[in-house]
């Protein structure tokens, strides 16, 4: 009588250790560090464009570091920068070092940051105060961040945040076409009569969505090496392109330097 209470009393404290271990293992793979990304320009004091400028960003909290180097046109871009305040740095031989503080890098977003150097010592240093803007030019997609509170006040069909993206682009939100069915359970019982208990519980969601891809193909004048039309309207700012429309200047890798500083674009762009 002794050894079966004995048994009954050890397999419900195996099953809670399973039912824990189980529950740690879901939590740890769940957990998912989220980021963005930072990009700008760099000019000088006349609005030229600097290549080959170090720009360093430092997270004012946990002292993260990223660094890049700018392009042949002053472009620069830094992606996967978790999410935080920063402070980018940006230094050019016989330029003074600028330093501009308190730049805000969200999450799954595109912040624009343009710097100004310009000329003098490079121990001399020039701060201003940060005043990114999330992009409306380099990306056609148009975006809004909710917070924990905005969140937990939307009406939404079982707990699913995808019922409130706007996938029409009009502000009107969407809910993807699919069939939906929720199913779970929960089991508990004692482990010490009246002095310990297991409780636990699991909820699956099974979703049949339609998906839609849309791809572009070439024209015929880029098959033929013409791309003219991903020429931006100045030159001068790569990022000024016609709504909507992405735009890009091509580069022959057969000239420049061997670290990638001063290649030659494409007359036309027509390769």
């Amino acid at each position: 009588m002794i050894r079966a209470m004995r048994r009954s009393a050890v397999w419900p404290l195996g099953l809670c250790l399973l039912l824990v271990l189980i529950c740690c293992a879901g939590r740890h793979v769940g957990a998912q560090a989220l980021y963005g990304t930072l990009t700008g320009q760099v000019r000088d004091a006349t609005g030229g464009a600097v290549p080959g400028a170090e720009v360093r960003i430092a997270n004012l909290g946990t002292n993260f570091t990223l660094t890049g180097i700018t392009n042949d046109v002053g472009n620069y871009t830094l992606r996967n920068v978790p999410v935080g305040t920063y402070r980018v740095s940006v230094a050019l031989t016989g330029f003074r070092e600028a330093v501009v503080e308190r730049v805000s890098i969200t999450a799954g977003t595109v912040t624009r940051e343009n710097v100004t150097l310009r000329i003098g010592e490079l121990t001399e240093t020039i701060t201003v105060s940060g005043a990114a803007t999330l992009l409306r030019t380099d990306t056609a997609e148009v975006s809004s961040q909710l917070d924990a509170r905005e969140i937990a006040d939307l009406s939404l069909n079982a707990r699913n945040f995808f019922n409130w993206i706007d996938t029409s682009g009009d502000g009107k939100a969407d809910k993807p076409a699919g069939n939906r069915n929720i199913g779970g359970f929960t089991i508990g019982g004692p482990i010490v009569k009246n002095r310990l208990f297991f409780f636990g519980g699991w909820e699956g969601t099974f979703e049949r969505n339609a998906h839609t891809r849309i791809a572009r193909v070439p024209t015929a004048e880029m098959r033929a090496g013409d791309f003219s039309s991903w020429l931006p309207a100045n030159p001068a700012d790569p990022t000024s392109c016609p709504a909507g429309v992405g735009c890009s200047v091509i580069f022959d890798p057969w000239t420049g330097n061997p670290g990638g500083s001063g290649k030659s674009p494409f007359p036309g762009n027509i390769i």
